[in-house]
C-alpha cells in the first residue's frame, strides 16, 4: 500500500491501528515530512525512512521524505 502522508508526525496513531487491524505486511507513504525513528516506529514493523538530502548530504529543509514499514516477520532485503 503506498499512501501520501503530507506529513508523518500526526498520523502515526492512526497508521499505527491500520497497520494491525489490516494486518498489512508492506506500508510507504510519500511527503512524510520527516521520520525519526524514534517517534515514527511502531512495534512489530521494520521502519525505513528516507529523507530528501541536499547535494551536501544534509537533510533539506522541508524533509520532504518516504518511509517503508515491514511486517517483521516478512522476509526481505533492503537494496
Amino acid at each position: 500500500m503506498l499512501v501520501n502522508a503530507h506529513s508523518l508526525g500526526n498520523k502515526i496513531t492512526e497508521l499505527n491501528v491500520r497497520l494491525k487491524s489490516e494486518e498489512i505486511e508492506a506500508y510507504s507513504m510519500t511527503e512524510t515530512w520527516s521520520a525519526v525513528p524514534s517517534t515514527t516506529s511502531i512495534p512489530g514493523y521494520e521502519l525505513y525512512p528516507r529523507n530528501r538530502t541536499d547535494k551536501d548530504g544534509d537533510i533539506t529543509i522541508h524533509f520532504v521524505g518516504v518511509v517503508f514499514y515491514i511486517k517483521e516477520e516478512v522476509e526481505h532485503n533492503i537494496m
